[in-house]
């Protein structure tokens, strides 16, 4: 699924394809689950002040893609990281 997104919005829109793999593509390389914790707390799932297009609302598949290509098999974990709950799997702080 998400090769298909990254795909289709590369075909059809490669600014937005660049704003989708910036964050798809380097959680791929992450290998423990507390390794992609303290990537997306701290760099990926983090909104800094100002920037239109990290906000969520112009894009929301910049923020589910790596979250699902980490946990789509596991439900919880992904609700965590969705949250940026500290349940499980290290990194974010509630």
């Amino acid at each position: 699924m998400i090769a298909t997104v990254l795909k289709i919005a590369h075909a059809n829109n490669p600014e937005l394809f660049y704003q989708i793999d910036a964050t798809a593509h380097p959680a791929a390389g992450l290998a423990q689950d507390a390794d992609f914790a303290t990537w997306w707390c701290t760099l990926a799932g983090v909104i800094p002040p100002g920037n239109e297009y990290r906000w969520i609302a112009p894009n929301p598949i910049r923020w589910a893609l790596p979250v699902l290509s980490r946990f789509a098999s596991q439900p919880v974990k992904l609700m965590q990281a969705l949250i940026g709950a500290n349940l499980g799997i290290g990194g974010c702080q509630t």
